[in-house]
């Protein structure tokens, strides 16, 4: 999962999912809490709600993907990251 945190309002965090999905046909889950975001990942620190769970791009694919597949992946993901979520106030955390 990408770990999105820190948005300013449940609204925003939506809109943030809506835009993940309606660009990757990506799932993402809106939480309020840390404890809720745990049910869809496990991760070794700490985050701030409001929180997003965004299932990577590369979850998608098997270990015999082609690179280009892989490439494209990451690039999904750097969108996500830095181009997309600071429309909507939220932080990456990690993954």
């Amino acid at each position: 999962m990408l770990i999105c945190d820190r948005f300013p309002s449940i609204a925003q965090a939506e809109a943030f999912k809506k835009a993940v999905k309606d660009r990757f046909q990506l799932e993402a889950y809106v939480c309020q809490t840390e404890a809720e975001a745990r049910q869809y990942d496990i991760f070794p620190f700490r985050v701030d709600p409001i929180i997003v769970m965004v299932v990577r791009p590369m979850s998608k694919l098997s270990y015999e993907a082609e690179d280009a597949a892989w490439q494209l992946a990451i690039a999904q993901e750097d969108v996500i990251t830095n181009e997309l979520l600071p429309n909507y106030g939220g932080q990456f955390a990690g993954t």
